[in-house]
């Protein structure tokens, strides 16, 4: 999974991925054309409880990597600019995380002269949405005559879904706001459209407003009702000082600032989860691991994420709630308990789970 973070120039995006990636970055260039990435290992308690208990030869969490983009300022809707090769990086990615500037420094001025996380928030939100506005009215122009060369089948499924998602945008609305059926979200998969892919509002802001997180995401609160968006707040230069702490300073400094969780660690779980992934588990000796897949993913299908043999010859999948392992203590404690079960292949994995793949070779 691909999430790429954009921002305004100077709103501290740059910051933001070197905390999240331990990268280091230049920060203050005001947007450049240059994309970076890294992959980041998604914090997981339950899985350092396994290792724990396994002591295993290797730990293996889940993963998501994040692109830095480009700064996006006026007049990012332009083919014949950089703009065009921004708007072509941010299609590839699968959710996109946008900082949005909340923090006064005079030593670094906003492009747009004032301080407005909410204005900022919408002018980037309008840019996405002018794009793919653009996209679905070139391609409406477009169908008629190309159907008229090369009739295809999808065609009157394929215009109609184009002018109902024109509609919405023209609502003011993303169109991750409309839930798709699997041959409509197939259909209109090879658009990768901007406003479709789920959107992670994070506020910049400054140390001393961290006891005002409430206060500050509820100005968002507009976009809280629309599916696959989320909000928060947090301190970029503060995240980024705890980075380079070890655990213990790390966690005395968080105390003086009266900080429980690190907001970065909360970031990466928010947007795993915003993108509609969760994670089970593979436990022993050999390595405990967590592995990635969609909400909704049936058992066999989740084996094939292991390897494509296990997929194939799938037989059942014996099935640990990872709440159950927890509350007695072991495996046999699992096994007396009777909360070990034997799954099929249609059964929907859950958030947590621990499997044991029984296959046929």
């Amino acid at each position: 999974m691909q999430i790429g973070i954009i921002g305004m120039p100077q709103s501290g995006k740059t910051t933001v991925f070197n905390a999240l990636t331990g990268s280091t970055l230049e920060t203050g260039l005001g947007g450049t054309k240059e994309m970076s990435q890294a992959v980041v290992k998604v914090p997981d308690e339950r899985l350092t409880h396994l290792a724990k208990i396994y002591n295993p030869k290797k730990t293996t969490p889940a993963s998501v990597t994040y692109i830095d983009l480009c700064g996006m300022g006026r007049g990012n809707i332009d083919k014949d600019s950089i703009d065009a090769e921004f708007l072509a990086q941010l299609r590839t990615v699968d959710a996109i995380i946008m900082v949005v500037r909340h923090f006064q420094d005079d030593s670094v001025p906003h492009q747009l002269d004032t301080i407005d996380a909410k204005r900022d928030a919408d002018k980037l939100i309008d840019e996405m949405t002018l794009a793919d506005l653009i996209v679905i009215e070139n391609k409406i122009d477009r169908s008629a005559k190309e159907n008229k060369k090369a009739p295809s089948k999808d065609f009157e499924k394929e215009k109609q879904l184009l002018i109902q998602f024109k509609a919405l945008l023209e609502s003011g609305k993303p169109i991750r706001a409309t839930e798709l059926s699997v041959e409509e979200d197939k259909l209109m998969r090879g658009y990768r459209f901007l406003t479709q892919k789920p959107l992670l509002i994070c506020a910049n802001i400054s140390e001393d407003d961290l006891k005002n997180e409430a206060a500050i995401t509820a100005m968002f609160d507009p976009y809280k009702s629309v599916a696959h968006t989320g909000i928060m707040a947090l301190s970029a230069k503060i995240e980024a000082e705890i980075a380079v702490l070890s655990a213990d300073d790390a966690k005395i400094f968080m105390q003086d600032l009266g900080i429980q969780e690190a907001a970065l660690t909360r970031l990466i779980r928010e947007s795993y989860s915003l993108c509609g992934l969760i994670s089970f588990f593979t436990f022993g000796e050999d390595e405990c691991r967590a592995w990635t897949i969609a909400k909704g993913t049936n058992a066999q299908r989740s084996a094939g994420s292991i390897h494509s043999d296990l997929e194939k010859g799938f037989i059942r999948a014996e099935t640990i709630a990872f709440a159950d392992f927890l509350a007695h203590g072991d495996m046999n404690g699992v096994k007396k308990a009777g909360r070990m079960r034997l799954e099929g292949k249609e059964y929907v994995v859950q958030d947590g789970d621990m499997l044991t793949i029984r296959f046929n070779n």
